[in-house]
């Protein structure tokens, strides 16, 4: 990329045309050098399925959390009538690499199958009998992964409940 100096934009040091490459080449090695790094937005897939006790979920709606060890991303992916899961962000399907907390949660307002009515301490406790308390919070959950660019399968097996 060559650009020619024009009447007008000389100053007095400059005799004739004037032709200037480095600037547009480093400016144009710069940008594909980012564009060929997809300047730090890649994003690694992951998917996986919810089981309890070996077979599949035993309701509608719950959310797999992932939370980022700097707290920085936070996504939820809904789990599907079969238990599968595939996170998705704005950008694409996946999560930037590196390493998560994660929960197994409904989502807020959620009521339970045959429970009438909203919300209530009472449907916290009956929600406690589809997925056990302590897989609602990513620090209390035990559930980690440690996600690289290529991406992961992560299952989760929820054991039984005891309310």
């Amino acid at each position: 990329f060559f650009f020619q100096a024009e009447d007008g934009i000389r100053d007095h040091c400059v005799t004739g045309v004037q032709t200037c490459a480095l600037p547009i080449c480093a400016c144009a090695v710069v940008c594909l050098a980012l564009l060929a790094a997809g300047c730090g937005s890649r994003l690694a897939e992951v998917r996986g399925k919810v089981t309890r006790n070996g077979g599949p979920m035993e309701f509608k709606g719950a959310l797999v959390t992932f939370i980022s060890a700097d707290h920085r991303t936070s996504i939820a992916a809904k789990v599907r009538d079969d238990g599968t899961y595939r996170v998705s962000m704005a950008a694409g399907y996946g999560l930037p690499p590196g390493q998560y907390r994660v929960a197994v949660t409904f989502p807020e307002g959620f009521v339970p199958p045959g429970v009438k009515g909203g919300p209530t301490a009472a449907t916290d406790k009956l929600m406690a009998k589809w997925i056990p308390p302590r897989y609602l919070s990513a620090t209390k959950s035990g559930l980690t992964i440690d996600l690289k660019p290529e991406g992961a399968t992560f299952d989760i097996e929820i054991g039984r409940a005891h309310v």
